[in-house]
């Protein structure tokens, strides 16, 4: 008798370890399905995305076909109706304001290889210091009678600049700034 009932005590604990397997694996085959599912439906929105923009540039390029022989068109009819003299002075006019603009382009990139300029502004003269570290990094004033040492530096006189001078000195600066805080 006490074998039978240790007999179906170990059947009926088998039955719910197998029952809860069989639960387990249903969970985690649904969990899979789910997560292959949505990986595919993503893979599938962004081709899709990637479909119409594709569409949308081919049919751009189609129509520009059509609109540059219109606007060529009617430039050709604009001009003989305005004649040739203001349809030469609208093409001089364009290209001066191109011309303009390489060039400023050209100015903007020699400045920002020179570095900013700041000879021209109000400064004083300064003896450099060593800090903590053996480095001139503090600065003081002349004395009155001293000699101008080999340590020495230029400092901007911010008081008596007016507003936009700061304004285009900051912007000059913020750049170098960003570079050697992240370097």
């Amino acid at each position: 008798r006490r074998r039978a009932a240790l007999r179906i005590g170990a059947c009926w604990r088998g039955h719910c370890v197998r029952q809860n397997r069989a639960t387990l694996q249903k969970s985690s085959q649904k969990i899979r399905t789910w997560w292959r599912s949505s990986k595919v439906l993503g893979e599938t929105v962004e081709l899709v995305g990637d479909l119409l923009s594709i569409k949308r540039k081919m049919r751009e390029a189609y129509y520009t076909i059509f609109i540059v022989k219109l606007q060529r068109k009617f430039r050709e009819w604009s001009a003989l109706r305005k004649g040739f003299r203001r349809t030469r002075l609208a093409v001089v006019k364009l290209q001066s304001h191109f011309r303009r603009r390489h060039a400023s382009l050209e100015v903007d990139r020699l400045r920002c290889a020179v570095g900013p300029n700041v000879r021209r502004l109000p400064s004083q003269l300064v003896a450099l210091m060593l800090d903590a570290d053996k480095r001139f990094t503090r600065y003081r004033a002349f004395r009155p009678g001293e000699k101008v040492s080999k340590h020495s530096a230029r400092v901007v006189r911010l008081k008596v600049l007016t507003k936009p001078l700061i304004w285009d000195i900051e912007d000059k600066i913020r750049p170098l700034q960003i570079f050697v805080k992240h370097r």
